[in-house]
């Protein structure tokens, strides 16, 4: 099936309903996580290295970072360890309870309101680049990475769900610091 994200009244597919992103974004996961466990040997470059659960944080709390989660929270290989809307972000190294932050989502609430149910670190959006973590999964703004804050990423792997979250100036540098950087063409080719 080859599913556009237009909308449903314009000839597309039903996006949100089968939250074609997410799904798109999870497989496209799944697929580079098999190859860098299949080919570990001959990326070794790269500071990222396969493990039982893979950590992701999420940058970005809208529609697509949620269902991203929410997708995720569904696989028990995966663990999200933070999230950020526009405010605030959430951390918590042990994981963060998904069915919360759908709870919190379907009322129009923000990622702090978290705390009011659950353990978690309140961070700043951009503190929550710093956390630890395998995959920082960019599905919020525009050159969410850039020239002030890329020396701070302590992800493996970049995955760049939103268009453009990576400042194209920063990709050789993180790449030599051993990240590796997925770009949202790749990501969002099926969505």
């Amino acid at each position: 099936i080859f599913a556009s994200s237009r909308r449903l009244k314009d000839g597309g597919w039903p996006q949100r309903q089968w939250k074609l992103t997410a799904q798109g974004v999870k497989r496209s996961l799944d697929t580079l996580l098999y190859l860098l466990r299949k080919y570990s040997h001959e990326v070794n470059e790269f500071n990222f290295k396969p493990r039982e659960k893979t950590a992701v944080i999420l940058h970005g709390a809208g529609f697509i970072g949620l269902t991203i989660a929410e997708v995720l929270s569904l696989d028990k290989n995966y663990i999200l360890r933070g999230i950020a809307d526009a405010e605030a972000a959430i951390y918590n190294y042990e994981g963060l309870d998904s069915n919360i932050l759908n709870k919190l989502a379907k009322e129009g609430k923000l990622v702090k309101e978290y705390l009011g149910y659950k353990e978690a670190r309140l961070l700043s959006p951009e503190e929550l680049l710093r956390q630890e973590t395998d995959v920082l999964i960019t599905a919020s703004i525009d050159e969410l990475i850039n020239e002030n804050n890329y020396a701070g990423i302590k992800a493996g792997v970049i995955f760049e769900a939103a268009n453009n979250s990576v400042n194209k100036n920063v990709i050789r540098s993180l790449q030599d610091k051993g990240v590796l950087y997925v770009p949202w063409l790749i990501i969002n080719g099926g969505a």
